[in-house]
């Protein structure tokens, strides 16, 4: 969340830059890695997951290089199964996630940017069975979704002048 600039929700009716889509769209946004030459970072641990987001810019010869990372990784499944096996439950459901964003940016120009993105997501929930009911044998085993994808972009963007502009991914 710390990486994202904007969300903006059309619920129809939207820009033909879309596309010719049916429905809504979701257009999000990813902001530009700091460029202060300072380092940053944010590290949190919670019941829920574990966060990690680092960004620095770099000066190679006369062109800055931003660099952002982060990562999040959930860890019900290390602590939420073991809890409910205790108690005795007979289904045991262990949601997991994890996402990732890098992110190295340039500009060549004082009105030119390069983007080079790598991204990705993993999400899959397990409900394990471990002793059928009585009356239903077959209502045993394990029960799985799971969705996942990765993701390079590169992105050029140029404001020519106060009318002219290209953006390009």
């Amino acid at each position: 969340t710390e990486v994202l600039e904007k969300i903006d929700f059309y619920p129809g009716n939207f820009s033909a830059q879309f596309g010719r889509g049916m429905g809504g769209i979701v257009d999000v946004g990813v902001r530009a890695p700091k460029d202060d030459g300072k380092l940053h970072g944010l590290a949190q641990l919670d019941l829920i997951d574990a966060r990690l987001l680092v960004e620095k810019t770099f000066m190679i010869g006369k062109y800055p290089l931003k660099l952002l990372a982060a990562g999040r990784r959930s860890w019900f499944d290390a602590w939420l199964g073991p809890v409910l096996s205790s108690a005795g439950g007979g289904a045991t459901q262990a949601p997991v996630y994890y996402d990732y964003q890098f992110i190295a940016e340039t500009n060549p120009t004082p009105n030119a940017s390069l983007r080079l993105s790598l991204f990705g997501s993993d999400d899959a929930l397990k409900l394990l069975l471990a002793d059928p009911a009585p009356g239903e044998p077959a209502i045993s085993g394990n029960l799985g979704l799971h969705t996942g994808f990765q993701r390079v972009q590169i992105k050029y963007q140029n404001q020519y002048s106060d009318k002219d502009a290209l953006s390009t991914v």
